[in-house]
């Protein structure tokens, strides 16, 4: 019996030795959208690519989700800005959050960022809407950007809205096995009694 139970725990333990678990953070990002390409009707959509997977879901847990989309002035922008302003860009979200192992997808109501610029004191240069539930794919779609006090056009090239999504979960994968370990050697030593 002890015997067996030996054999039980050596397989055991081969089998979970096979397999690793890691926790690591991920950033999904969509290409940001600049100057002109912020305007009405335009989209910027992102996807965690490993949910979308079949192959892949099974072997991940996702501990947490944060959506961000960032509207901000470009700080590396090289030609003159007007001494104040303010911007507003609207928008939608189109997204697919996961229920319970089903992806569902769904709207949000208008939602706005705004940024202000002055040259004589401090501003805010950027501004950022976290989600409050966690979307699997986020699809931003711009309504309308205004400006205020300045003409947009004299400020859109340094404008910069960005969509990302940064996930961290726990994934189970095979471990690699190294051919060292793949070679054991055992020393037997046999000894003869004498009659």
């Amino acid at each position: 019996m002890q015997r067996f139970i030996i054999r039980l725990l050596l397989v055991c333990f081969l089998i979970t030795s096979c397999f690793s678990a890691s926790a690591i953070d991920e950033r999904y990002a969509a290409p940001e959208l600049r100057g002109n390409q912020i305007a009405a009707d335009s989209t910027s959509m992102v996807m965690d690519t490993v949910y979308f997977n079949p192959s892949l879901k099974p072997l991940q847990t996702t501990l947490f989700v944060k959506n961000l989309i960032t509207f901000q002035i470009d700080e590396a922008y090289r030609h003159l800005l007007p001494d104040e302003f303010d911007v507003t860009v609207t928008f939608k979200v189109h997204y697919t959050i996961d229920n319970n192992g089903t992806p569902e997808t769904g709207v949000t109501d208008d939602l706005s960022l705004n940024i202000g610029y002055n040259k004589f004191n401090r501003y805010d240069f950027k501004a950022v809407y976290i989600a409050e539930v966690w979307w699997r794919k986020a699809e931003v779609e711009i309504i309308s950007i205004e400006a205020h006090e300045a003409d947009l056009n004299d400020i859109k090239d340094a404008l910069v809205l960005t969509n990302e999504i940064l996930i961290n979960r726990n994934t189970i994968s095979p471990a690699p096995i190294m051919p060292s370990k793949l070679l054991m050697t055992v020393q037997a030593m046999w000894v003869q009694k004498a009659n």
